[in-house]
Order: structure tokens, then sequence, then C-alpha cells
């Protein structure tokens, strides 16, 4: 970056662990969280932390001296005018924080997913969105990683023939870890979701408060079947998914970073905050729309919104309704 320009001021809300407290896991690849992305950056610096929870906000600072903490948003807005917003908070204060931000003219944000709870959540964000003019990105990360933008390009070409099914397996709740995984199959696979079928899992109780896992199946319009199958996260911790078509299958493991063809494997271990923030630039410097952004956002909150109401009528086929 030219060094007369100056860096975009970017500010993390929401003082969690992705937003800044795995910052002390060693096995994560670097840039751990958002704060560390933001550092590290040439394009960025991080100018504030902003969480109601003195505790959080107090160990973000310990992990990021010199580094301004507010427990109020507008005042961090009024005090900052920061150009990039990452909202790390829990998805029911998305859209509040995102209209405050849009209504302070914050040029770009990122929200980590998923976008919503509620579709009437997921649509004033939309709104706010495109009333502001901001460029939104939605850190689905492996959207932006190489190696699933390379296989979504492969499958297209053909290379499995068409895929017929797809297994995926998932931890720690449908809304916090399986959303990854519906949203990433579309990715690759393009294409919606119609109907979807689900049950709870009652002996898998690892999850996030109210966010049951969820053993479910989905039918794409093309007649592709994607089957959910969750794990318990104490003890066998998993993102995994297997595509299985005419001519081969897919197996991608090791939470995104391996892809076995079953010919050749790949690897590639990569931040998972990294390319959000890539994103958000490119896109705004570049007036583009985002790879990831409101319209996925919503798709895939309409395909957990159908299967939550499956399991809760005892398994009942549902239709998505987008």
């Amino acid at each position: 970056m030219d060094m007369s320009v100056k860096p975009y001021k970017g500010i993390v809300v929401g003082c969690g662990k992705i937003g800044a407290l795995l910052e002390r896991d060693e096995k994560r690849p670097r840039p751990r969280t958002h704060a560390s992305t933001l550092i590290a950056n040439p394009k960025t610096e991080l100018s504030a932390f902003v969480d109601v929870n003195g505790e959080n906000l107090k160990k973000a600072g310990a992990l990021f001296p010199d580094v301004p903490t507010y427990t109020d948003l507008q005042t961090c807005l009024a005090a900052t005018k920061p150009d990039i917003v990452i909202v790390a908070t829990n998805p029911t204060s998305h859209a509040p924080i995102i209209e405050a931000c849009t209504d302070a003219g914050v040029l770009m944000i990122i929200g980590e997913k998923p976008i919503a709870y509620s579709m009437e959540d997921a649509r004033r964000i939309q709104s706010a969105i495109e009333k502001s003019g901001s460029t939104f990105v939605l850190n689905y990360q492996r959207r932006f990683f190489p190696l699933f933008r390379s296989a979504r390009e492969r499958l297209a070409a053909g290379v499995l023939g068409a895929v017929r099914e797809v297994v995926c397996l998932y931890d720690n709740g449908l809304f916090n870890n399986g959303w990854h995984a519906i949203d990433t199959v579309l990715f690759l696979l393009g294409g919606t979701a119609v109907s979807a079928t689900g049950e709870v899992n009652e002996k898998n109780t690892t999850h996030l408060e109210g966010d049951a896992n969820i053993e479910s199946t989905l039918l794409m319009e093309n007649g592709t079947k994607i089957t959910l199958q969750s794990f318990d996260q104490k003890v066998s911790p998993i993102h995994e998914l297997r595509l299985f078509g005419e001519k081969g299958e897919l197996h991608i493991r090791d939470f995104g970073y391996t892809f076995d063809w079953g010919t050749s494997v790949e690897r590639e271990e990569i931040s998972m905050t990294s390319g959000a923030l890539d994103e958000v630039i490119g896109a705004y410097e570049d007036k583009r729309d985002a790879v990831s952004g409101i319209q996925n956002g919503i798709e895939t909150l309409a395909v957990l919104e159908a299967l939550k109401e499956s399991a809760a009528r005892g398994g009942e086929r549902v239709q998505v309704q987008y």
C-alpha cells in the first residue's frame, strides 16, 4: 500500500472468541482473530474495541495493548469514525448494530455468521445496507478459501459428473456450525434447496443455548440430496463434507483445510478471518458485489428456518421459503 495513503480505520464490535480472544490459540493459522487481521493487513489498522461485556473487553485489551476500548457503540462511532466495522456479537444483536453503523456512514461492514436468527432481522439488515450503500461481507470463510473456489470451478466443469449426494458432518448447533456446512454446499454446487426434513438429536446436548443439533435432509432443485449429521463437539469436534458424484468423490476434511479427490490430495491451512477483510476491501474498492453477503446469508437462513420448522413438526417435510 502507498504509505502516503492513510489506512482504513477498523473497529471490532464483540470481543469474544473470533473477535479477539482466540489469539491465544496456537493451533489456529495466523491471523487468528478479527483484531489481529486488522493489524496484519497493510491497508487497515485496529482503532478500537467495543463490547458491553466488561470482562471480555478487559481480556481483549490485555491481548492488544494501547487499543481504545468502549462499552457503547455510538460513543465509539462518534469518536473514531471508522471506515470498517466488524460485528462479532450474538446474532440477535446484528440488526441494530449494523443499522447504527449504516446510519453513521460506515463504508464497510463485516458480519459474523449467521446473519441473524430470524428472517425479520435479516431483512432489516438487508434494508439498512441497501439504503446506505455500505459494502457488506458475511464471514462464511470458506467462500474465500482458494481450495473451495477451485473446487467450485472443477465441480461446475463436471469433474465428478452429476453430484447425487452430499454428506455433511458438523457439531455445536445447527445455526452455529451447521450453517457453515449448508452455505458451503450451496456455494460449491450452486442452485437452491427446495425442501427440508429435520429431527433434533436429543442425545447430543453440546450446543449453544437454544441452538439444537438437528439431523436433517435437504433436497436441491436438481435432485441432489444433502444430509447433515451432528456430532458432540466435546467428544469429536468435526466439520467435514463428502460429495458423491457419478465419476468419483470429493472428501473435504480437517475443517476445510484438506481436499481429497481420490486421485490427488490438496491441503492449505488458512486464516479464518483474513479472507473477509480482504473481500470487503476488494468489493468496496472495485465497486462489486461480495462473494459472501446479504443474499447467500438470507438463502441459508431460509434453509435453516425450514429445518427448524420440520423438527418442530416431528420431521415433517417442509418447503424452503425464500
